[in-house]
């Protein structure tokens, strides 16, 4: 009972008011105070309450201010009610206040007469400590019980979280009593538990098993977007590191063959047609290592073979807009390798694997008849813990003899070139010219500081001597060898460095910051001119953070720079001397402040909104623009049916690249000219899908439905013509990039999705997908440039001037039908066989000299025309106007730690082009070992 002893009295005491209590719904007649206490014995002399005594010692040590709220009562006496929430007479309580239950009548009718007691409630920061319960544990390996350094704990329902500490060992504290706690790593089962706190710590140790499943990927807290792929607003697919290996992908390239709607033309990335032909510059298609950019940054470059695919945990494709997220390359989608780390146990892995070409169906255009062309390599990985250092470290070699000759025709004494019954130049019969061959190591270090704070190094390093091969020399008896002088040998030294630091603070917040040093040497042995060096810096923060007050509201927000420095004669710009160029040094800058907020709405936690914005600043040299952007987006789940919808609209940008700007070089008697005048492209990016997942029994998985429509403004195309009109005719043809106007794509995308497990005897993995695209021309009277050819008057290029194929207005180089199935069937997780099937439709549209100057289509013709690798293109596209349709199969025996495949990639021995005057590779026969420690 409250003893009558003396209030303290203060002057600056509000005027009271009526007001429920929430908890007991009393009426209480009620005032508010901001008081500053220097001595608990004060609030001792005004609260006389044993209970709450060491309680408010606490409180006053904890803060020097403290917001309380007292309750006048008017009468002399009360009496209890019954209200025993709390161990104090009279007194109930929520979350945010005390209140003392009187009788609403004494209060009305002792108004007069009431005397002032004064009643400590409590503190902001106090409450919220009275009523903590904290969680602790250890997070362990199924198969070995070796604790999980790294391990994310998260609260579902507020986003605090926790990270295991250098013994698997994890605590936390929230203020709720019931909660569901998700505990995720990299390469396990996620799992979550909902507990309800009736103590003031609990226990809950886990145990997480290795990640299998094939149908979607494993979730990774701290990225920028959302790794479910059921709950992302745009479309989203995973390939796991069993994929990967099942393939024998030595480079990243090879391990996207299942993706949708993705396809990848001579080493250049296509996400739904939204690019073309393009020599490997300007990609749209952002490829990142850890969410940093592992695009050469002068040219716009996808990387493929410096990507250390023995350590890949998994690949993560965002389709669509993704500029909002990753910049300027992201405008059709983003690539994210993700590098695994060691797990509990010590794990070494070793691969050796051997491959041979066979004859080309075309034998008589074949560059090898006495010799066998193999493909080969080994690669090498050991990962760890030592305390509280985890660490991996990896190498690999991988020689490709290929499947190319040289340029070089066969002559006679006499230096002529010799010629079979059909006119056509013969080439050596063996004379290959090796693909590549690599040497590339990298090291992972990760130290945990504390089990909030965590530092890592990583650093890769590969040299390459390889062949890039642009054009066949004719498409009968030539395709498989160069045209003459345009195979260029380069010798590459690239190198990258990771420092890394995340910090995950006491409020959850997660703070990481990201650099990269990325350091390429491109030497071109021949020809001459085309040598190409290149340092970029990449610095970011990152910050994100769960706000339980607002509802569950997460916050990803960033800033980051990327700072190029190329130098080399194919950037030269200079027209005036191909042959000697010039130091073609230029810089290019591109600083970015990034956000995107997420938000679930009702009980269910159903429906969940997006918003994200970006300001991007780009700059090469004297030239710079900034631009923002925005995409937000929608996804809602039925829970019922476990039917997901799905929307989205995100604008996109993109700033041409130093290499698009400034390339000027010479592949055999053709250019690659300079337009520093090129404009950004801007487009606008829409989705439209439905996610249905189901379960029939033992065979469960989704079907995806997705219609897409994206615009653009100032599109870039990489077109060949005679836009040298300073030199002889003959030598006048070349490429050159533009901005064409408006364009669009329109198109629609279905993936089915299933798997079965039957115990330990057989599980199958399927997956199939059709993408249909229509990528147009909106402006076909735009004329992007205007040439002189030595007289007054003046042509003008448009897009009818410009295809070989205006039927539809379809854009150059696209595949618009893509169709991919994949099943994969294991037998007492022995035995395993796999299938993979492709159609890929044939290009509708292509640059009209490469049919104009085909010099078999016309009847009368310059001689010169059957000198030039157009030669047969009509007849060649009038072949294989259908489309081509690729079978790869492969199995493999699993006995302990040793597994043997074969796989064979293209079984039918497919004569196919993706691209005119560049063969794609005949059948592959590969035999591999693996090895796990």
């Amino acid at each position: 009972m409250i003893t009558n002893r003396t209030p303290y009295l203060f002057s600056d005491i509000k005027k009271p008011y009526y007001r429920h209590c929430p908890t007991c719904k009393t009426l209480n007649y009620r005032a508010w105070y901001l008081v500053q206490y220097k001595s608990d014995n004060l609030l001792h002399n005004i609260i006389g309450l044993p209970p709450f005594k060491q309680f408010v010692k606490t409180s006053v040590k904890i803060s020097a201010k403290l917001v309380l709220f007292f309750h006048i009562f008017a009468p002399s006496k009360t009496q209890p009610l019954g209200c025993y929430e709390t161990s104090i007479p009279n007194v109930c309580h929520t979350r945010s206040n005390i209140c003392l239950r009187v009788p609403c009548d004494l209060l009305e009718t002792n108004h007069n007469h009431m005397k002032l007691f004064f009643f400590l409630f409590l503190a902001i920061p106090a409450l919220t400590s009275a009523q903590n319960f904290a969680v602790k544990g250890q997070i362990t390996d199924q198969t070995d019980g070796a604790s999980l350094i790294g391990a994310t704990v998260i609260v579902k329902e507020t986003g605090q979280g926790a990270v295991t500490d250098a013994t698997g060992e994890y605590i936390l504290t929230t203020s709720r009593n019931e909660i569901t706690l998700r505990f995720t790593f990299i390469g396990y089962k996620e799992i979550e538990k909902k507990i309800t706190l009736t103590q003031k710590t609990t226990t809950l140790d886990i145990v997480l098993s290795p990640q299998e499943q094939t149908l979607t990927g494993v979730e990774v807290s701290g990225t920028r977007y959302n790794t479910d792929a059921k709950k992302s607003i745009q479309t989203l697919e995973v390939v796991n590191s069993s994929a990967i290996d099942n393939k024998n992908a030595t480079t990243l390239d090879k391990a996207l063959d299942n993706i949708a709607g993705f396809t990848i033309i001579n080493n250049e990335p296509q996400m739904r047609a939204g690019s073309g032909f393009s020599s490997g510059m300007g990609s749209r298609v952002m490829i990142l290592l850890d969410e940093m950019p592992i695009l050469r940054a002068d040219a716009g470059r996808p990387a493929w073979n410096l990507i250390p695919m023995e350590d890949v945990a998994q690949i993560e494709i965002l389709k669509g807009a993704s500029s909002v997220l990753f910049g300027s390359a992201a405008i059709n989608g983003a690539i994210n390798v993700r590098t695994a780390y060691a797990k509990s146990a010590p794990e070494t892995k070793a691969k050796i694997y051997t491959g041979f070409y066979s004859q080309p169906a075309n034998k008589e255009a074949s560059p090898y008849h006495n010799s066998v062309p193999l493909s080969y390599g080994t690669s090498f990985s050991h990962s760890r813990k030592i305390k509280k250092i985890d660490f991996i470290v990896a190498a690999e070699f991988a020689n490709n003899d290929g499947y190319h000759g040289s340029d070089r025709f066969l002559k006679n004494e006499d230096g002529q070139i010799i010629k079979d019954d059909n006119n056509k130049a013969r080439f050596p019969n063996d004379d290959l010219v090796r693909e590549e061959m690599r040497v590339r190591t990298n090291v992972g270090l990760r130290y945990h500081i504390s089990d909030r704070a965590i530092v890592t190094l990583n650093g890769n390093v590969m040299y390459s001597d390889n062949y890039l091969f642009n054009f066949w020399g004719n498409s009968i008896t030539g395709m498989y060898h160069s045209y003459k002088s345009t195979q260029s040998h380069f010798k590459d030294l690239m190198y990258f460095i990771d420092p890394h630091f995340k910090y995950t603070d006491t409020f959850g917040g997660v703070h990481q910051f990201s650099n990269r040093l990325l350091y390429s040497d491109n030497r071109a042995v021949e020809p001459i001119g085309q040598d190409a060096f290149s340092r970029s810096v990449y610095n970011s923060y990152h910050y994100s953070k769960t706000f339980a007050k607002a509802g569950g509201l997460h916050l990803k927000a960033g800033i980051s720079n990327n700072y190029t420095l190329s130098f080399g004669q194919v950037f030269s710009g200079n027209l005036d001397n191909l042959e000697t160029h010039g130091s073609g040094m230029h810089t290019g800058n591109n600083f970015a402040l990034f956000t995107k907020l997420e938000k679930s709405f009702f009980k269910n936690k159903n429906l969940l909104l997006e918003f994200g914005a970006r300001w991007e600043f780009c700059a090469v040299d004297d030239w710079s623009e900034n631009r923002p952007i925005f995409q937000g987006g929608i996804n809602y789940e039925i829970p019922v049916s476990h039917t997901y919808f799905r929307v989205s609209v995100g604008q996109g940008y993109r700033a041409a690249t130093i290499g698009e700007k400034f390339i000027t070089t010479k592949v055999g008697d053709y250019g690659f000219y300079p337009n520093p005048e090129l404009k950004s492209e801007t487009s606008v990016n829409s989705e439209l899908a439905v996610r249905q997942m189901y379960k029939a029994g033992i065979f469960e998985g989704y079907v995806d439905v997705a219609g897409f429509y994206q615009t653009y403004n100032n599109y870039i195309e990489f077109f060949l013509g005679p836009w040298n009109d300073k030199a002889m005719v003959f030598e006048q043809f070349g490429f050159k990039y533009f901005n064409t106007g408006k364009a669009s794509i329109t198109g629609v995308e279905t993936s089915w999705a299933g798997q079965l497990e039957i115990s330990d005897i057989f599980s199958m993995q399927l997956v199939a997908n059709y993408t249909y695209s229509m990528p147009v021309c909106r402006d076909t009277s735009f004329i992007f440039t205007s040439i002189r050819k030595g007289t007054p008057a003046q042509l003008d290029y448009t897009y009818r001037k410009g295809s070989s194929n205006t039927e539809r207005n379809i854009l150059k180089y696209r595949i618009q039908h893509v169709a991919k199935l994949d099943l994969n069937m294991t037998f007492k997780k022995i035995f395993t066989i796999g299938v993979s099937m492709q159609y890929l439709s044939a290009m509708k549209n292509v640059d009209h000299i490469l049919v104009d100057f085909d010099a078999d289509a016309k009847n009368n013709h310059d001689s010169w025309l059957e000198d030039l690798p157009f030669q047969g293109n009509v007849a060649f596209m009038e072949k294989h106007k259908r489309g081509s349709f690729l079978l790869n199969l492969r199995a493999a025996v699993e006995l302990k730690n040793i597994t043997v495949a074969v796989i064979m990639n293209n079984v039918l021995n497919t004569e196919y082009a993706l691209r005119p005057m560049y063969i794609e590779a005949p059948r592959l026969t590969t035999v591999q070992l693996t090895c796990k420690i």
